[in-house]
């Protein structure tokens, strides 16, 4: 359907039986960056819910727009962070670390399918102290994010452990349009930790 359609759903629900909602589509955008903002006249603070596409440029620029206001430290919150798109951490990575610096190696038991992933942007500060802030809820591209800057030593991390997933999975398509997403690999940080 399209945004505005109504929908009406039939729902059974344990101890209460059935139930008839009506909706109307819309499409809900889950932020990269809900908020943002200086907490004092040198320290920026950014909440970072995922890497799905379109977060790096958000990121980049909630940075700038920081340094402008006269960051000189910041305070990235992964709490929460379910992950994404390696390539999309990679990115935002390319914000704090040098051009063409390893962000994190994929191996599976096929190795000629192992590959790596390396900043590809101009970055925008490589010197500027950062802090991350994690939990048990910072998964995936999250924790390659956190274990690229901790293993670089460009930011200290403060919290919880993460969740600990470290696999990278992958979609494969077949003639008959059957699909299959499978564990394809796992990954490893710079300094080999998975």
């Amino acid at each position: 359907g399209k945004d505005g359609d109504s929908i009406y759903l039939t729902i059974k629900r344990p101890y209460i039986g059935i139930i008839k909602v009506g909706m109307v589509r819309n499409t809900i955008i889950d932020k990269a960056v809900p908020t943002y903002f200086m907490e004092n006249d040198s320290t920026g603070y950014i909440k970072l819910n995922h890497f799905l596409y379109g977060s790096a440029n958000s990121v980049r620029d909630k940075v700038l727009e920081l340094k402008e206001k006269g960051m000189k430290k910041l305070v990235l919150d992964l709490r929460g962070n379910y992950g994404g798109l390696v390539a999309e951490a990679a990115s935002t990575l390319s914000i704090f670390l040098p051009l063409n610096t390893l962000v994190c190696s994929v191996r599976g038991k096929d190795s000629t399918k192992n590959y790596s992933n390396k900043t590809l942007e101009k970055p925008v500060d490589t010197l500027m102290p950062i802090t991350i802030l994690t939990d048990r809820k910072t998964i995936s591209s999250g924790e390659i994010f956190t274990g690229c800057l901790k293993d670089h030593n460009r930011a200290t991390v403060i919290g919880d452990t993460t969740y600990g997933k470290g696999f990278v999975q992958g979609t494969y398509y077949f003639k008959n349009g059957a699909i299959l997403y499978i564990t394809a690999g796992r990954y490893y940080t710079p300094s080999g930790n998975f």
